[in-house]
Parts: C-alpha cells; sequence; structure tokens
C-alpha cells in the first residue's frame, strides 16, 4: 500500500475493556473543505464515493501493517458507520494478541489515531483550489496509528464511569482495569516463558 492511500481519521477513544476484549471508538474518516484540508492537502466530503454502507466491517491493524515488529498482524476488526462528520468506527481489539496492550496503552495516553486504508486501484483525487478532493476512496481496512496527518486528530481516552465508590477520577476504572490486564499479560508472559524454560 502507497502512503498515498492512506489517510487519518479523527482520535480514538476507549469505549469498554473486559478480561479479553478492548472496544475503541472514533472517526475513521472525517469530512472537510478544501478550505481546512488535512496535513497532506487533501479531505473528503459526504459525497465522496466510498464504496462501502454503514455496517460495513474492516479489520484492524497497527500502523497498516508497516511496523517492524508487529507487521501485517490483524489486531481486530470493527464496523463503520456514516453520520454527518464522518466515518465513525467501533472496534474491538483482541486482548490474547502479544501487541494488543501497548497498542491500548497509545491509546489511553492520546497517543494514537484511526487512519483508513484505502483499495488503490478505487481511490480518486481532484483539484479545487490549493487542495485535493478525495473523489472516490474506499476503505479495505482500519488502523490505529501513533502518525496522524489530520490536524484535527486531538486524541483522548474516553471518560468512563467506573463502578469504584468515592472514584474521584472519572478514568480510575479503566485505570484499575489496565493495571489489572498488564498484570495478567506479565504473568502470562512469564508463565509461557518459564515453560519454554523447562
Amino acid at each position: 500500500m502507497e502512503a498515498s492511500d492512506i489517510l487519518t481519521g479523527s482520535e480514538i477513544k476507549l469505549i469498554s475493556l473486559d478480561a479479553t476484549t478492548a472496544r475503541v471508538g472514533g472517526y475513521l474518516i472525517r469530512y472537510s473543505t478544501a478550505a481546512d484540508p488535512d496535513l497532506s492537502g487533501e479531505y473528503f466530503t459526504k459525497d465522496t464515493d466510498f464504496g462501502i454502507e454503514s455496517g460495513h466491517r474492516l479489520p484492524l491493524y497497527y500502523n497498516h501493517g508497516t511496523n517492524t515488529t508487529i507487521k501485517g498482524r490483524r489486531m481486530g476488526a470493527g464496523t463503520v458507520t456514516f453520520d454527518d462528520v464522518g466515518a465513525w468506527f467501533e472496534a474491538e481489539i483482541a486482548l490474547a494478541d502479544d501487541y494488543a496492550e501497548k497498542v491500548l496503552a497509545l491509546v489511553m495516553q492520546g497517543k494514537a489515531g484511526y487512519s483508513s486504508g484505502a483499495v488503490a486501484h478505487l481511490v480518486t483525487r481532484e483539484k479545487t483550489g490549493g487542495a485535493m478532493w478525495i473523489k472516490s476512496w474506499v476503505p479495505g481496512e482500519a488502523s490505529i496509528t501513533p502518525t496522524p496527518c489530520e490536524p484535527r486528530n486531538a486524541v483522548a481516552a474516553l471518560k468512563a464511569d467506573t463502578d469504584e465508590p468515592g472514584a474521584t477520577d472519572p478514568n480510575a476504572g479503566t485505570v484499575a482495569a489496565l493495571k489489572a490486564l498488564r498484570f495478567d499479560l506479565e504473568t502470562a508472559g512469564a508463565l509461557r516463558a518459564l515453560r519454554l524454560s523447562l
């Protein structure tokens, strides 16, 4: 996939977390205008032909499979929903994956955004003033990326409700769950290493 066939959408928010799955959501694609394109000088509108409709599922990767360690490992999958702002993407990340905790930590730290990767031969652009309108863009995958090109990608963790009585930090339940998850993953890693050394 060429860099020109990758564009970043919006912030990712942690929606829910349990022992096996993290559910995250955010705009995969955000509509704008020629007057406020992304950092690559391109923009989507409601008139862009996306070739998919609300309810379409996409695979989820980390940084479009370009990370030298994680590579093309699928992190999960999610569903696209189009609205007046753009294409909302809600995905499930399987926490059994060795790298899921690290990717989820980037989301919680506000260091990651969504990015869509398009089917290259179905991408068309049209010059409009000083920007390029993306006339057609058929997403083939979604990625969590630390390198957004969309200036409106102010990544932030969603402030979740907590079941902990007296908690004043709205993220306290989520932070506690991540700490417990980290312990579980470290314990599983230590057991795996011990098993391999026997």
